[in-house]
């Protein structure tokens, strides 16, 4: 009885919910991640090559991932009191998305470059980091290369702005202010992507992507201005 009480009043505490939603994030990446390794595994066990079995994991990953958010938003759905719709925020944007995207795009512009001017006399190395992805994607030819472009450049922002930008601020924000949820959720968005320089960059993108989607009350902005970041990425990469 009393592991009940005080888990019941543990989840009712803003920060008690907090900490749950944020380990609950963990272990949905974590499990979707297992679930594509083992989409995999046939492939490994035929003998697959290595830049096959990245573009299977590239284009599998985000559409679990996808899946998995609009069913843990209809298991939600009660909790929260929100349909599967507005849980992930599926609905068209306001009038402020005209004047919220140049505004996000130059904040966060300016915010990275003070960020990595500060990390490069802090620790050189770590700017010079390089995402795995842009070694995969160079590696790739012919299908396998579209397929690669169409899971980073496509598949993964809408999946990944349906999760953070959408399942997991809906659950913040049940009890939490909208920033914090903002906020928790950017650092989170950040820790995913492991490498210190990529880590900065995509949690200072997604506290902009974040407050781009509370201001426009929809997740679509947020997943086009993903989407064209990671295309041009991708494009960069594959022109150097």
């Amino acid at each position: 009885m009393k592991i009940k009480k005080w888990w019941r009043k543990f989840k009712n505490l803003k920060t008690g919910w907090a900490i749950l939603v944020s380990i609950f994030a963990l272990l949905f990446f974590l499990v979707t991640s297992i679930a594509a390794a083992l989409l995999v595994s046939p492939a490994i066990l035929a003998g697959a090559d290595d830049d096959l079995m990245q573009t299977i994991v590239g284009v599998s990953l985000p559409l679990i991932l996808f899946g998995s958010c609009i069913l843990a938003a209809w298991w939600m759905r009660k909790k929260l009191d929100k349909s599967v719709r507005e849980t992930l925020k599926f609905k068209a944007p306001n009038k402020k998305v005209w004047w919220m995207i140049p505004a996000v795009l130059f904040s966060y512009i300016s915010v990275l470059i003070i960020v990595f001017a500060i990390l490069q006399v802090v620790n050189p190395q770590a700017v010079g980091q390089e995402q795995d992805v842009a070694e995969i994607i160079t590696g790739l030819s012919g299908i396998k290369l579209g397929l690669m472009v169409i899971g980073a450049g496509v598949l993964t922002p809408i999946a990944e702005e349906t999760f953070f930008r959408g399942l997991l601020l809906s659950m913040y924000n049940h009890k939490l202010k909208f920033l914090a949820g903002v906020f928790i959720g950017a650092c989170l968005f950040g820790l995913a992507h492991w490498q210190v320089n990529v880590s900065l960059d995509t949690a200072v993108f997604g506290i902009g992507l974040g407050i781009l989607t509370w201001q426009t009350e929809s997740v679509y902005p947020a997943i086009g201005l993903h989407m064209l970041k990671n295309l041009l990425a991708v494009t960069f990469l594959l022109l150097k």
